[in-house]
């Protein structure tokens, strides 16, 4: 589920509410996931009005370059 986010992110930023909406699954299990990739620093939240949009850091690519290249050719 949490590549599946970061493919979403790395498109576009987005909310919880919109991300479990195109994923098909539960705010919750989103909401958790977003906060283990926050902890990893692979995501960060920024605020716009009363919505909270995610989108993925750099940090990701810079230890793995290609990453989301990678997860385009072997779609799940």
């Amino acid at each position: 589920m949490r590549l599946r986010i970061l493919r979403v992110l790395n498109e576009q930023p987005q909310t919880t509410q919109t991300l479990a909406s195109s994923l098909g699954c539960a705010e919750s299990t989103v909401s958790r996931d977003l906060q283990l990739l926050r902890e990893s620093g692979m995501v960060v939240p920024h605020r716009q009005g009363k919505f909270v949009f995610y989108q993925v850091t750099d940090k990701l690519t810079a230890l793995i370059p290609r990453f989301f290249d990678y997860l385009d050719e072997n779609d799940d």
